[in-house]
Parts: structure tokens; sequence; C-alpha cells
């Protein structure tokens, strides 16, 4: 059988030799005759392993005198009630950078005085929060190194005031730490350490013993250390795996070289990730773990996730589908990860992207009519369609003076191989697929056809509005739009096309356009709105039509939404990072009246359909285009520009002017 390379977030995969002697163990533990699940754990040969394995994290992250490790069941979620227990008195402060790091902070909720000194959830916990000042009248501070569901780690330990706690349940051993900057530092073996059903904390034994409060006995760090780990019985398996481990990462070198392997693991899939015309990252760029790498598809390829996970699996990548929370795919490279499974899973997408190269060809009535303008014109055409990889293209385009594309990867290498290439269009109003910054040092002229879509995107708006009026056509009552106000964000267009469409069934139209004179939306057939929060305020439907620009980018938040009147519906068939969607959150929920709908789901649409039903709803995939006519328009329009071009030197949508 091929080698399955895995990327599971935990339990996670082990060094083989440590697996290979747990097998080994299970059958004869260290010369006894016994099983290891069997043997008791008051012989000397397991006071063997317990010693060993608690010298080996001394000596790996060169713990200091005055500290401890023990080993405990439980996992990190019942350390975040040991931290409590045993460290708050007066009251705590957290940083909030994901999952558990607010699930460590609600349970010392319960027991105290405790709150999140900074947050990231505003960005779907994308980053790690910078410049907040650490108070000191606090009795720790508790952050959580690496988040494992977002894929964002702290790099570096930081400088406290008070004592520091750290769970760094995903990315222990993974780097050289300062041991002696922190108070406690936790986190569940199933990482990096060893599988489940152990958790391990290193402690600084002249910080306990400090709360006021009754500490269950098994709950109190004392007894654990006073009796090495074995203060009731100990998971052994656990324990052994973990032992083995260690054992692992000394004999390759420590963590010094394990970092550097890292590292290097992640640095090769982040750069396939930034490369690849398929994916984008969903972690702020310096924020990036090295353990957990988070990924989704491109803007506008989303349709294409399942399609991916299966291509994966059938090239033997496992355990790389995200969390809900995030959605997309997550690859944890761990220390057992290795280099080749790495490369596995950046060749996977590289050769995904190469088979994705033409999965949107031309309808045949299209290519009949394409063909028709081109010869008419005295041209030559030619077709390829459903290729098997680049290097066909770059083979087929050696004599074209000309290409008319559509998702095809028009790169450097491409562009270099066509030395008589004069002129590329995109048939379609996106080109970030192909290399401009190539195109215009070889002297190609690169078009796209905008417009070509903008009737399928207005009857879409359209459909939209009617879907959610309807109760998304379910048995609830409903309401009708005629006698609506309507209210346009940009007037061009498709702006133009949904205003005609939405007054032909009696609604009221009001838009707004930084780009034109209130006269000009006046004669289109609108009333002119100059202040964006006013058309939000009055108007029973908002229909998003601006592209995403630095300026425009979460420019739609909390503020506007909440002025949208009552029973208002929020439209998008724009682009989704117009949305700020934490504030599009709370607005949903201070406004229970409110609804959206967009045909690509915002980040947090999981989150957002579960919370509030029917007033949210988003199409699997963008669908803006996906009209037969959108198809032929597009591509008739590409014919066109093309002759103009040979025929007048027409450049009008260039875009690497």
């Amino acid at each position: 059988m091929s080698k399955v390379h895995v990327f599971n977030a935990g339990p996670c995969l082990l060094p083989q030799v440590a697996i290979d002697n747990a097998c080994a163990a299970l059958k004869d533990f260290a010369g006894t005759g016994i099983s290891l699940i069997s043997i008791s754990h008051r012989t000397k040969e397991w006071d063997a392993v317990m010693d060993e394995c608690r010298a080996l994290w001394k000596e790996l992250l060169d713990i200091p005198e005055g500290y401890e490790v023990v080993f405990l069941g439980g996992g990190a979620s019942l350390q975040f009630l040991y931290v409590a227990m045993n460290y708050l008195e007066h009251k705590a402060a957290y940083l909030d950078t994901g999952v558990w790091a607010h699930k460590a902070l609600k349970e010392a909720q319960g027991l105290g005085e405790a709150y999140a000194l900074a947050c990231s959830k505003d960005r779907n916990y994308s980053y790690i929060p910078k410049g907040y000042e650490i108070p000191t009248d606090i009795d720790y501070f508790h952050i959580t190194t690496n988040n494992t569901i977002y894929g964002t780690e702290i790099k570096e330990d930081i400088d406290c005031p008070v004592p520091l706690i750290a769970d760094m349940s995903s990315d222990i051993l993974s780097r050289r730490v300062d041991v002696s900057k922190y108070a406690l530092i936790y986190g569940g073996a199933q990482k990096n350490a060893g599988p489940a059903g152990v958790a391990f904390a290193i402690i600084k034994k002249d910080l306990l013993g400090k709360v006021t409060r009754y500490l269950p006995s098994m709950l109190d760090y004392r007894n654990h250390i006073d009796k090495l780990s074995m203060y009731n019985t100990p998971p052994v398996f656990s324990i052994f795996v973990m032992n083995e481990t260690l054992k692992w990462l000394k004999s390759i070198g420590g963590v010094d070289a394990i970092h550097e392997l890292d590292v290097k693991k992640a640095e090769n899939l982040y750069a396939e990730i930034d490369r690849n015309s398929l994916f984008r990252g969903t972690a702020a760029v310096e924020d990036r773990s090295i353990m957990n790498v988070c990924f989704v598809m491109a803007e506008g390829r989303e349709d294409l996730q399942d399609q991916f996970l299966a291509f994966a699996t059938e090239h033997n990548i496992r355990g790389i589908k995200g969390h809900r929370s995030v959605g997309g795919f997550r690859a944890s490279l761990y220390n057992a990860c290795t280099l080749e499974d790495v490369q596995a899973l950046v060749d996977c997408m590289a050769e995904f992207e190469k088979l994705l190269a033409t999965q949107k060809p031309f309808a045949a009535s299209a290519v009949e009519q394409l063909a028709a303008i081109v010869e008419g014109a005295g041209h030559q055409f030619s077709r390829l369609e459903k290729y098997a990889g680049q290097e066909q293209l770059v083979s087929a385009v050696a004599d074209a003076d000309a290409l008319i594309i559509r998702s095809d990867n028009v790169t450097a290498e491409v562009i270099a191989a066509a030395p008589n290439l004069k002129i590329v269009v995109r048939a379609g109003a996106g080109y970030d697929n192909v290399d401009l910054a190539a195109a215009t040092a070889a002297g190609v002229v690169v078009m796209n056809t905008p417009g070509q879509n903008s009737n399928a995107v207005a009857e879409l708006a359209l459909a939209f509005m009617i879907f959610m009026a309807r109760t998304q056509f379910t048995p609830s009552t409903g309401t009708e739009i005629q006698g609506k106000t309507i209210g346009i964000q940009a007037f061009g267009n498709v702006g133009r096309l949904v205003g005609a469409k939405a007054a032909a069934l009696g609604m009221k139209v009001k838009a707004i356009d930084p780009f034109l004179k209130p006269e000009q939306i006046a004669e289109a057939g609108a009333e002119p709105v100059t202040d964006l929060k006013e058309l939000y305020s009055t108007c029973d439907y908002v229909s998003i039509h601006i592209p995403a620009t630095p300026q425009t980018i979460g420019s739609i938040g909390y503020e506007l939404i909440t002025s949208m009147p009552k029973g208002a519906t929020l439209v998008n068939t724009a682009r989704k990072e117009v949305i700020d969607e934490s504030g599009l959150e709370k607005a949903l929920e201070d406004r229970p009246d409110l609804k959206y709908i967009s045909d690509v789901a915002p980040d947090n649409y999981e989150t957002l359909k579960n919370k509030f039903g029917l007033r949210v709803f988003a199409t699997p995939k963008k669908m803006g285009a996906q009209t037969s006519e959108a198809n032929v328009n597009a591509g008739l329009a590409a014919a066109r520009q093309i002759v103009s071009y040979f025929e007048t030197g027409n450049t009008r949508f260039q875009v690497n002017k």
C-alpha cells in the first residue's frame, strides 16, 4: 500500500519507532512477560519509565531548578479548571485567541473574577492581539500559544509582570522555551508529545499554595508533585508512548533540530498556498502557525472544496478538513510529520490546480460563434479544452497570436512559450489567473470582458429578494416586494439593471454611487442618495454591488446594518470581503428582524446559519455568472475584442497598462 500522509489535528501522527515499541510492549513490557496495559504502576519497571519520562522533559526543554513535571489524566480541558483552582485568588486576565482560550477563560469565570484582556474574535480569531498592557493587580495572565482551529501562534516567550500561565498543547516541543518566564506550562499530549489520554504540567513549585479556597485532592497540583504523578493510577499506556516519543525527539537532535524542520515544513506549505491560484490562507501572515496551517479555496472557487478533498484522498492525503468554525482545510504539521508528507500535499495542490485549468469550458454553441467571429475576420481558430496538465497548454500556444481563456492559468511559462503572442482576453471580469507582470514584460496585452454577466447578477439579486421575502419558500407566511423600497449601493451596469427590474416589479428605487452625479442616477430611473447611512436606514432591501478594494473591505458593518428599517434584508452579490462579518453577526443578534443573503458564504456562515436559521442564506458557490447566457456572452465579447485589437489597435478593456 502507498504511504498515507497524515495531517490530523489531534490525536496526531506519532513517530513510527514509538508506535513499534508500544506494540511490542503491549505484548511484553520490559521483559516482564506482562502486557503494558496489565502492568502494575507500583513496579520498578514502571518506575523506570516515569523517571525517564520526567528526565527527558527536563532535558529537552532545559527546565530549571524549582520546577516539576507531572503527568495527569483529563487532558488540557481539565487543566483549565486546575489553573483556576490553584492560582485564582482575586482576579485573572486571559488572552482570548480562539475556542480553547475562550473555554479556559469561561472555566475560570466559574470560580472568580476573570476577563479577556485582549481578544481577536472580531476577525474570527485570525490574528494574535497586540499592543495590550498587562496589569500588575492580577493573580496571573493566561495565554494559549498555538490555536489549532484558527492557525495562529505566539512564537516567542513574552515578558510578563505577573505569573504567566500557558496552554502549549499544540506547539510544545516544537521550539525552545524559556521555562523560567512561566509559572505553569500545560497541555494535552496528543499533538507533539504523545497519544491522547494524558496531559503534562510544568509547574513552578513555589507559586503553589497561595489560594485560600478549598482544593479537592485530585485538583491540587501539590499532591501530584508529591506522589510523582501517581497520586492515583496513571494512564500507563499514554505515558509509555509519550516517553518513546521523547526518546525519538532526543535521538534526532532535540528541540532545536525539530524546530528547524518544523519551520521548513510550514514555509513550504505556506509558499504553495500563496502561489496557488485556487487557495488562500486564513491567518494573518505575521501570526501564521508552524503547527496548524489553515487555508480555504480562493474567492470564487469555493465550490471546489469538496472536489479537492476527494482529490486529496485519492492521493493518500488524510486529515486536512478544516474545523467547522473556519471551514476549508487544516494541515497539522506536528513534529512527526515529515518533509515528505508536506511535499506530497504541496504536489497534490499543484496538480489539482493544473487539473482545474479548464474546468470551465465554453458551451458548444459559444465555441461555434467564437469560431465564426475569429475566422470571419480572417484568423485561424484553434480549440484546446479539458487538457490533462499545464504542459499541454504550454505546447499548444507555441504558434498562438492570441488567447481566449476562462479559468486557464496563463503563467510566465505559458507566455514565454508563445513568442508570437500579442493579446490574452479573459472571458469574464476577473483576471487573477493571468501573470500580468510576465505579460507586460513580454509586451502582451491582457484584457477582460466586464459587464457580460451583468444581467445574470441582476436577476440573481432580485431572485434573492423574493427568496427571502417568502421565507426561503418554507410554509411560513412571507411578504411581497411590490411597494417596498430597494437601495442599490453602486449604480454601474449591474446596479442599473437591478434598479430597472425592481421598478418593473413595483418597487421604489434609491441608489448611491460616488462616481456618478445625482442627476445621472436620476436619469437612470433611481432616486439619488448621497449619504450611505441614509440609503441603509430608508430601504427595505439593500443590494450591494461594490468591488472589494482597500477602501471597501469590511466597510459594511454593525452600524450600517442596524440602521436598516424593521424587517429589512441585506443582499450581497458582490464580494464577501466588503462585509464586516463579526459586525454582521452582532447586528443579527441585536436585531432579530433583519435578514442577510449572499452568493458567497461568509467565513462564519455555519455559525450564522446555526444561530439565525431562515434569516440567513448563502449559496454553496459564487452564482452571479453561472448562466449559459453569461458564458456565451463573455466568450463572444472576448472574440470581438481580439478582432478589434488586431484591426484597429483597440485596447479599451486592457488591464495591464
